[in-house]
């Protein structure tokens, strides 16, 4: 859900809406997921991400190195996008929001590793996402 919000506020901050801050405050959040050398980026394409560290006392995570301590062993290591190769799932979700975050600091690099990460499903499957069937989620960055 958090990667609609962002989609939206990428929407609105190209509209000149005063969301420029929120935007850059929700998209780090996508950006470091996706960039961070201890995290696993293919788990962007998951419905949830662990935020907080069983107790006592329950604490919140501070790095995505940290994150993945809460994963189950499995997805340490997945490269698996679930609906591959359907245009509409929750990683093409987070591309598009992605697409927004394109010029906040890291942005280009989260941009990059989504492109990296569907040529190499691409490779792996013989299978291309069709953007025809479903263009929803097909969003690029603006280049001005």
């Amino acid at each position: 859900m958090q990667n609609f919000l962002i989609v939206e506020l990428g929407r609105a901050a190209e509209l000149g809406l005063p969301a420029q801050a929120l935007l850059a405050w929700a998209g780090s959040h996508l950006i470091g997921q996706v960039t961070d050398p201890g995290y696993n980026p293919y788990l962007v394409g998951q419905y949830v991400v662990p935020d907080r560290k069983k107790g006592p006392p329950p604490a919140y995570f501070k790095t995505w190195a940290e994150v993945m301590t809460a994963w189950a062993p499995q997805k340490l290591t997945t490269t698996e996008i679930t609906y591959w190769p359907a245009p509409v799932n929750y990683f093409t979700e987070a591309r598009a929001a992605a697409a927004l975050t394109a010029r906040l600091p890291g942005g280009d690099k989260a941009w990059n590793a989504f492109n990296s990460m569907i040529a190499a499903k691409t490779a792996e499957t013989k299978q291309a996402i069709n953007w025809g069937v479903d263009p929803s989620w097909a969003i690029i960055p603006r280049t001005r």
